[in-house]
């Protein structure tokens, strides 16, 4: 049985558990076994987080904190760095020029 087909009153528990309880996912599993009798795994948890309980999350708008180049191989790897605040990120090319800070925004 999938956890989204579970009786209404589990799958508030589990939110409950997930989201204000701030349990881990193998102390779900346990309880989920010991409570009500249900076989889960933390791959399964991971479904139902992503899908009931991040819908239901704040949306907190992201903000581009910064990019980081690598050298990889042939390429370059590019990191995104994000924040839930406005910051200022330091960029430097080599070490042939100092850093210079620039303001980063949120594409608005």
């Amino acid at each position: 049985m999938t956890l989204l087909k579970m009786p209404q009153p589990q799958i508030d528990a589990l939110k409950q558990w997930l989201m204000v309880e701030n349990v881990t996912y193998p102390e779900a599993v346990k309880r989920l076994a010991e409570q009500f009798g249900v076989k889960s795994s933390h791959q399964k948890i991971s479904i139902f987080w992503h899908r009931v309980c991040c819908p239901q999350l704040p949306q907190v708008p992201q903000t581009l904190l910064g990019l980081h180049l690598e050298k990889s191989g042939r390429g370059w790897r590019i990191s995104l760095l994000q924040t839930t605040k406005g910051v200022e990120a330091r960029v430097q090319r080599k070490r042939l020029m100092p850093a210079r800070t620039i303001n980063v925004r949120d594409g608005t």
